[in-house]
């Protein structure tokens, strides 16, 4: 068996082909990992609305879930003329709601 070739038939040439688009493909995920990991530290984003394909509203960021929350407008806006009732809901169960934020609101 020449250098060229492993036991398999597969010449050098294309091992380290292999190598490299491996190398690139590694490399390209550790990109990614950084630019995750430095968006986690600049804290959340601002929060916005936006139209789905659907034409409900989501209204994501700030310090909601991941996903954001999608609602009808209809639907949004009976939360929204609900929100004293969900203030006062809030507040009178404050001591066994969970918070996702170490800091109780």
């Amino acid at each position: 068996m020449s250098i060229q070739q492993t036991n398999q038939g597969i010449s050098l040439k294309a091992v380290e082909a292999r190598l490299a688009a491996m190398e690139a493909q590694l490399s390209a995920k550790d990109k990614r990992i950084a630019e995750l990991e430095a968006s986690r530290q600049r804290g959340p984003t601002p929060p916005r609305c936006k139209v789905s394909e659907k034409g409900c509203v989501t209204f994501s960021g700030g310090r909601m879930r991941r996903m954001g929350a999608t609602y009808y407008a209809t639907e949004w806006q009976t939360i929204l003329d609900s929100a004293d009732l969900i203030r006062r809901f809030i507040e009178a169960n404050k001591a066994v709601l969970s918070y996702k934020d170490s800091d109780k609101v």
